[in-house]
């Protein structure tokens, strides 16, 4: 279990996992959004090693004192990070679990 300040109007990168030499299957991560944040948006970002770009695998919305399951992709990955964004105008605590 580990424990996130998200400042309001800001993002934090979360989980960041690189593997440049050999891909590796990622775990999907539970977010509890603890407290102050209305609402919080977490989303599953991926790469390789041909560009510098992030890709969007998925997104959920988490509402204050809500629990919800981010999944990964199942394929393996060169590089993967997950992104917590606040846009309220209140500090977001939150809790995620790689699963």
């Amino acid at each position: 279990m580990t424990e996130f300040t998200i400042n309001k109007k800001s993002h934090k990168d979360i989980f960041r996992i690189d593997t440049p030499i050999i891909p590796e299957g990622r775990s999907a991560v539970e977010i509890i959004n603890t407290g102050l944040a209305e609402k919080i948006t977490a989303t599953f970002f991926w790469s390789h090693s041909f560009t510098s770009g992030w890709f969007e695998y998925t997104s959920v919305e988490i509402g204050i004192n809500e629990k919800k399951k981010l999944n990964a992709p199942s394929n393996s990955l060169y590089y993967s990070k997950i992104v917590i964004k606040n846009d309220t105008d209140n500090p977001a605590y939150i809790t995620a679990n790689l699963l």
